[in-house]
């Protein structure tokens, strides 16, 4: 699924957009949950990621998955503020470099650049793509690009929202992975595949991934509540992490309401109908 006409102003709109001009510093628990789970010990890696619950933090619990070594090259593709990226830089991947036509400004250390994946050149053990790829209109083009930049056995890793989601036949135009005008392809499992497959890219894992506040943002979209209204799920998540949603459920949402969500959840991740997907691919 793809936009039919992409904004002919999208770039002035990345400049208030939040993945772009926000620059929140993680809460401390956050990063002692990131520190286990970059652990080299699998036990303690697995520990980190039952701690890891929040939007941002399923990127570090998925990454964890992939078992990436702290000297390798890695190049993180739509870095936004560049959040991620530090982070692995102080965890220790000191061989981090994000990407991002829209950031806001360059940084030496780690390395932050204002700069388009067709501008890129180098060799990189394993690239990123955290719910940016969706963002670009050529997929296959950056698909053959990567797989130009991947060193022999490089790794790739995308993760995106799965119009093969219950949300998505639930919720059809008010689900939140749409979030239109900003995602432009919306690939199906088999769509992803197959691109891959055409430029040498194979499948190595699959991971499922969801957050109760993706269905609770739908809802809301169901009743014309935008995520940034006062009573809206992103607003809600600014104050409040994901973890409290039962202590703390958010406006117009009963506890009910949330053990009900906390149910479905688990039956999209046990059935692969999950909100968002994350794919694994590698360069023979």
């Amino acid at each position: 699924m793809s936009i039919i006409h992409v904004p002919s102003n999208l770039t002035d709109l990345y400049e208030s957009y939040p993945a772009v001009s926000s620059r929140g510093e993680p809460r401390p628990l956050a990063k002692l949950f990131r520190f286990l789970a970059a652990s080299s010990i699998k036990w303690v890696r697995a520990m980190g990621r039952l701690g890891l619950r929040s939007y941002e933090d399923l990127a570090f619990k998925t990454f964890s998955r992939c078992v990436v070594d702290k000297s390798a090259s890695i190049l993180d593709v739509g870095c936004g503020n560049g959040g991620f990226v530090r982070e692995l830089y102080r965890l220790g991947y000191t061989g981090v470099i994000g990407i991002d036509p829209n950031c806001q400004k360059e940084e030496r250390c780690p390395q932050i650049l204002i700069r388009d994946i067709f501008d890129m050149d180098g060799c990189f053990d394993f690239v990123t793509f955290h719910h940016s790829f969706e963002h670009m209109a050529n997929p296959k083009q950056v698909l053959i690009k990567v797989q130009s930049l991947l060193s022999q056995g490089g790794l790739m890793l995308i993760r995106l929202p799965s119009i093969d989601s219950y949300s998505f036949s639930h919720f059809r135009e008010h689900w939140d992975g749409i979030h239109a005008p900003y995602h432009l392809c919306l690939p199906s499992k088999i769509g992803m595949l197959r691109m891959a497959d055409m430029v040498g890219l194979k499948v190595r894992r699959i991971y499922s991934e969801q957050l109760v506040s993706s269905f609770l943002n739908s809802v809301n979209h169901t009743k014309g509540i935008a995520d940034f209204a006062e009573n809206g799920m992103r607003h809600y998540l600014e104050n409040f992490p994901e973890i409290t949603l039962l202590r703390h459920p958010p406006p117009d949402f009963t506890i009910r309401d949330i053990l009900y969500w906390l149910k479905m959840k688990k039956k999209v991740l046990n059935n692969g109908t999950s909100d968002y997907i994350g794919y694994v691919f590698q360069k023979n």
